[in-house]
């Protein structure tokens, strides 16, 4: 387990860096550049191995970096980190229960606005109405976000899109098929590629923090059959740096979140032009039990359903699926 509280360099990373140069370098030619003791060199070197790096030692000679680990690493990913707030806090732990579960517990501790939550798989991932999300160990990212926004409690809403966001433009930057399941489920070719959950706590009638959680399948080869998902492996047929995705969404979701404090309407108006539901007939479970056809998303964020009686309703919760048209028998 990490909890890096802060964007710093210690003798870890420094020494990381230098191996990374890709030549053998000597431990007394670290310890010098780095002003500390050759065991002190010896010392992390080990820690770097016990963390799956593979470094070989040959004697007289020096170290030489031949492996790196694919795990999303604090020291691994703020190299690569181009956001001024978000993720320059970070906790990574192999398994966590949920990594929303630990960011508002953070969140409670107050843990800055930014910090970022990791974890390679997650034994009760958690999706929309208390579904389980699916953690294949370092396939996908596992990641919640801590966010403290200036909001009354009523301005909530347009934040549940933002994970949405990302994702989504991650996706059409690479020219995938890209809907969003209202609120903020995303599909590319009609087949799940990432869930967002959002959970927030109140003073009052304002807002105190937000936890944004968001599971992507990222390298995952396969799923069980009656899983309708995909990956970004699969549809690309490329294997992803998961650091590289993760750099760039939260470069993502820090614009999206700033342009969010000044207006809320460019983000609702995205989410109707790549919205899965909009004009097809709809069906609303879970509380609130409605048919009819999805004809706009409010400026509140909420689903604008026209029931059968002609009524046209808010749904602002709920599952909300395609409803499947009756196969007509040619025989």
């Amino acid at each position: 387990m990490f909890y890096c509280r802060a964007n710093t360099k210690d003798n870890k990373q420094r020494i990381l860096e230098i191996l990374k140069q890709g030549e053998l370098v000597s431990g007394e030619a670290i310890s010098k550049e780095l002003g500390i003791s050759r065991n002190a060199v010896w010392k992390q070197v080990q820690n770097l191995k016990d963390l799956g790096y593979e470094i070989s030692a040959e004697t007289k000679l020096g170290y030489l970096l031949t492996s790196v680990p694919d795990f999303l690493y604090p020291f691994e990913i703020w190299p690569h980190l181009k956001t001024k707030k978000l993720g320059q806090a970070i906790y990574w732990d192999y398994e966590l229960t949920s990594t929303n579960d630990k960011a508002r517990e953070l969140a409670r501790q107050n843990a800055l606005e930014g910090t970022l939550v990791l974890a390679e798989t997650q034994s009760k991932g958690k999706g929309r109405r208390g579904r389980n999300w699916e953690s294949a160990p370092a396939q996908g990212i596992y990641m919640s976000l801590i966010l403290r926004p200036v909001a009354p409690l009523a301005k909530a809403s347009p934040y549940t899109f933002l994970g949405a966001y990302a994702v989504l433009r991650f996706c059409l930057l690479r020219g995938l098929l890209t809907k969003v399941k209202w609120p903020n489920d995303i599909y590319v070719n009609g087949k799940k590629i990432s869930g967002v959950l959002l959970e927030l706590s109140a003073t009052g009638q304002d807002i105190s923090y937000l936890v944004l959680g968001i599971g992507l399948n990222v390298n995952q080869r396969s799923f069980p059959v009656d899983i309708c998902a995909t990956s970004l492996f699969l549809e690309t047929d490329k294997t992803c740096s998961r650091n590289a995705v993760l750099t760039e969404l939260l470069l993502y979701l820090e614009e999206g979140y700033k342009r969010l404090s000044q207006d809320t309407t460019w983000l609702i108006e995205l989410m109707k032009e790549h919205s899965l539901l909009l004009g097809k007939e709809v069906v609303v479970s879970g509380g609130l039990e409605l048919e009819g056809v999805a004809e706009d998303i409010a400026s509140d964020g909420a689903l604008l359903i026209r029931a059968k009686d002609n009524e046209l309703v808010k749904v602002y919760a709920g599952d909300v699926s395609v409803r499947e048209k009756n196969k007509v028998s040619n025989k």
